[in-house]
């Protein structure tokens, strides 16, 4: 990103309690980027793929308020 223009922020506060993987700013726009590693915890192994949808329904949810979301 930074290569195509955008100045780039890690894990940057974009409020009290979220904390976003990446911020990007170029022109007058903003994104967030939050990168997902696939983990799922011992107690999750038997439902990962609800682990995983609830996970980006969470994020959807609290960083939506903020700004768009692009989950990679």
């Amino acid at each position: 990103m930074i290569s195509r223009g955008y100045a780039v922020e890690v894990e940057k506060d974009i409020s009290e309690i979220l904390v976003c993987d990446l911020f990007a700013m170029k022109g007058g726009g903003n994104t967030i980027i939050e990168i997902e590693t696939g983990f799922t915890p011992p107690e999750h192994v038997m439902a990962t793929m609800d682990y995983f949808t609830s996970r980006i329904m969470n994020k959807i949810a609290r960083y939506s308020q903020h700004y768009k979301i692009l989950t990679i």
